[in-house]
């Protein structure tokens, strides 16, 4: 679940690993804006875009990716969701599937990527690895609106136990 405060670029997570970056945030013009960078040699680049604009700062936007590189395709490789539903988005890739040692697995920075912060709010945040799940499996619409709801399955990797840890969101 995402809150925006302003428009603009922004992303909401980023990642460095080595030779690889990623995030998932909003570009300038308001889409959702998913890409996935690995270089060993030369770069290789996945990059996923909704076609839909998201600007509204008093709305909570409830944002699904999942990444999946077995599938044939990387518009079918990336999937965004917004508030339980699919989103049209543009799609490419230079090497598509991309077999390497995953997306999201170095330095996570929630509020942030590079040196950008994310001017909002984030509640509920899911990491699933090993798994492409859909937003039914976070959210459900209940009288006509799409609400949280308790993780509804398992994760079936590693599980990390953060709860002595400290983080430093948004810097």
């Amino acid at each position: 679940w995402t809150k925006r405060s302003t428009t603009g670029t922004a992303y909401m997570i980023g990642e460095t690993y080595g030779s690889h970056d990623g995030f998932i945030g909003f570009s300038s013009s308001g889409q959702i804006t998913v890409l996935d960078k690995y270089c060993s040699g030369l770069c290789k680049t996945n990059l996923s875009t909704t076609t839909t604009v998201f600007r509204d700062t008093n709305a909570f936007y409830h944002i699904v990716v999942s990444f999946d590189s077995s599938a044939s395709s990387v518009s079918e490789g990336f999937k965004i969701y917004v508030n339980g539903q699919l989103q049209p988005a543009n799609a490419s890739a230079d090497v598509w599937p991309r077999q390497s040692e995953g997306w999201f697995r170095g330095s996570m920075r929630i509020g942030r990527s590079y040196t950008s912060s994310y001017n909002g709010y984030i509640a509920d945040l899911y990491f699933i690895d090993g798994q492409t799940l859909t937003p039914h499996y976070f959210a459900a619409e209940i009288s006509g609106s799409w609400v949280p709801k308790p993780f509804d399955g398992t994760s079936s990797d590693t599980n990390y136990d953060v709860s002595g840890a400290s983080f430093n969101y948004g810097s």
